[in-house]
């Protein structure tokens, strides 16, 4: 997943004339920035390729612990049939993962591109956030919200562009196989029948929470006219989460259908960063008592807080990306993908004030990403 340097670098410079507008018209600020810090040296955690596993992680990880204390853990990411699959796994340590579904030892993934040319999950299904499914009081009914590209426009298949769109899709084994319930959410910009207007377009990358009754679908919008940004859109749990029953926040309500409206980012790029904020991570934070927000720029990971899940404080700086998350060289040391986890939390979904921050590292076109880990604080105050 994501934009190519060249087409990336030519989109921010045109988006940069939009920037200040765009930051005027999000609400004003009113959370205070937390304070994430990096408490010690990057690990090197897992690559998957024991199992014919690749580009370990390839988007947002999902969480969810287990009653024997281990946890349970998707990804998107490469098998050996291909690339854009989802990935489950089990996991002692949230060190080293075994796949849920194994052939001679060999990964299969539980979820992968439909093909063909129509499906807006032809080329790649991938979470994401898996999720129990509210509908049922147990751990193997699961739901889960994926991101989906289709690499097809003008009747020609493309290695660099797609479009993104997100679907839901429901497990009742527990993750090892997944029943798709289609496609919830695309962009402001239609996936239209010519050749694609840059590398990347529509919605995608989401990170899913449950609050006052509705799943709150946190996503990036690429588009035409505007810098990427993290907006979101809502569903009430009890209608499942289906097609048709999502609407997007747009200039003060949730006014917009997730399929084919209008949406106004809640988290636009921080002072200073020109490019563009995206790949949003939400949870609970005990710490904070708040919502936090980790997400990515061009050249660093931030973090936000929030009480109401659409007013976002002031970014504070997490840890650099010397390389540029977006404007990606080859031969360039890369990170992207970033996932929170703190060990005591029943999911990625609630944070402490402990935890490890995962990401994927590699060398673009060079080496495959693996899966990387930091060790982080959070706190509203003076670290103790």
């Amino acid at each position: 997943m994501g934009p190519s340097g060249k087409s990336w670098r030519r989109w921010a410079g045109a988006a940069v004339l939009v920037l200040a507008g765009l930051v005027a018209a999000v609400v004003e600020a009113a959370e205070p920035a937390p304070i994430v810090r990096v408490v010690g040296p990057s690990q090197r955690v897992y690559t998957g390729e024991a199992y014919g596993l690749s580009f370990v992680p390839d988007g947002h990880m999902s969480v969810l612990a287990r009653a024997d204390g281990s946890w349970s853990v998707w990804w998107g990411g490469g098998v050996r049939a291909g690339a854009g699959h989802t990935v489950g796994s089990t996991s002692k340590d949230l060190r080293d993962f075994v796949p849920l579904t194994l052939s001679n030892g060999v990964a299969l993934g539980e979820l992968g591109p439909v093909g063909g040319g129509t499906a807006f999950d032809a080329d790649y299904a991938g979470p994401g956030s898996v999720l129990p499914d509210p509908a049922w009081n147990d751990d193997r009914h699961l739901v889960m919200f994926y991101h989906g590209e289709n690499h097809t426009f003008a009747g020609r298949h493309r290695d660099d562009a797609y479009y993104a769109a997100v679907g839901v899709a429901r497990s009742a084994d527990g993750g090892r196989t997944w029943v798709r319930g289609g496609r919830i959410l695309d962009g402001m910009v239609p996936h239209g029948a010519g050749d694609p207007a840059r590398s990347a377009l529509g919605a995608g990358m989401p990170s899913v929470v449950i609050s006052g009754g509705y799943y709150w679908l946190f996503f990036v919008d690429w588009n035409t006219t505007l810098p990427d940004c993290v907006h979101v859109v809502r569903a009430p749990v009890s209608g499942g989460g289906k097609p048709g029953t999502w609407r997007k926040w747009y200039q003060g309500s949730f006014s917009e259908p997730g399929l084919g409206g209008r949406s106004t980012p809640v988290v636009t790029p921080p002072r200073g960063e020109s490019i563009y904020a995206g790949l949003p991570d939400v949870s609970w934070n005990t710490a904070l008592g708040r919502w936090l927000m980790v997400f990515e720029s061009n050249d660093a990971y931030w973090a936000v807080a929030s009480s109401d899940l659409v007013s976002w404080g002031d970014a504070a700086r997490i840890i650099g990306n010397p390389a540029g998350a977006a404007s990606r060289r080859p031969g360039a040391y890369w990170t992207s993908y970033a996932t929170l986890i703190s060990p005591t939390g029943a999911s990625d979904r609630v944070t402490g004030a402990a935890g490890w921050l995962y990401q994927a590292r590699g060398i673009w076109g060079v080496t495959s990403h693996v899966m990387y880990r930091v060790p982080v604080w959070i706190g509203p105050a003076v670290r103790p």
